[in-house]
């Protein structure tokens, strides 16, 4: 049996990769605070160079990627390209048939380790 191509949920240009939201997610909340207390610590007990203007920047850019992430997550969960497909919900007169539509071949879905489905009901 073929399955038949099925089109991609339109991407907004603010939605990231999974691959480049985590590893934005991992900057910001790991990375960036870590290097900013370290510097800031040593700067402390070592007498380093501009200590408040460095962690002043850090925690700037910090808070520019951290709204970057949140555009990012709230145009992924308005849209659509958060579900791997669609669940159609048929009345018929003695029985209700349910249909699964895939936005992507089933080998992608199988290779998720979740997914979410739309549940298109009769209105």
């Amino acid at each position: 049996m073929t399955v038949p191509e099925q089109s991609e949920p339109e991407k907004s240009p603010f939605t990231l990769s999974d691959k480049n939201y985590g590893i934005l997610k991992w900057v910001t909340g790991i990375i960036l605070p870590s290097i900013g207390t370290l510097y800031f610590a040593l700067s402390v007990i070592w007498g380093l160079p501009a200590a408040q203007q460095i962690l002043g920047t850090i925690i700037a850019v910090q808070a520019f990627l951290g709204a970057a992430l949140g555009i990012s997550t709230h145009t992924y969960n308005s849209s659509d390209a958060r579900f791997s497909g669609d669940i159609n919900v048929i009345e018929r007169d003695d029985k209700t048939i349910y249909s699964l539509e895939l936005n992507h071949s089933p080998e992608e879905l199988e290779a998720k380790k979740e997914a979410i489905f739309k549940v298109n009901t009769p209105k």
